[in-house]
């Protein structure tokens, strides 16, 4: 499984009519396929917050597969 935030104008709200997101995105692989499990209002510097909150998710992921 892997873990990554992207904008909500990027895959959600393509014509930008709304407030952009920070979208947290999970692929679960072939059988599933990937799915938004949150979204937050995107603020001054939360992006790099979140950023290091999935690298380490993904990295402690690896370390236990």
């Amino acid at each position: 499984m892997k873990y990554w935030i992207e904008s909500s104008y990027d895959s959600e709200d393509l014509n930008q009519k709304y407030d952009e997101q920070i979208v947290v995105v999970a692929d679960y692989g072939d059988d599933i396929g990937t799915k938004t499990i949150a979204t937050f209002p995107k603020n001054k510097g939360i992006k790099k917050e979140f950023e290091y909150l999935i690298n380490r998710i993904n990295r402690d992921i690896k370390e236990v597969i």
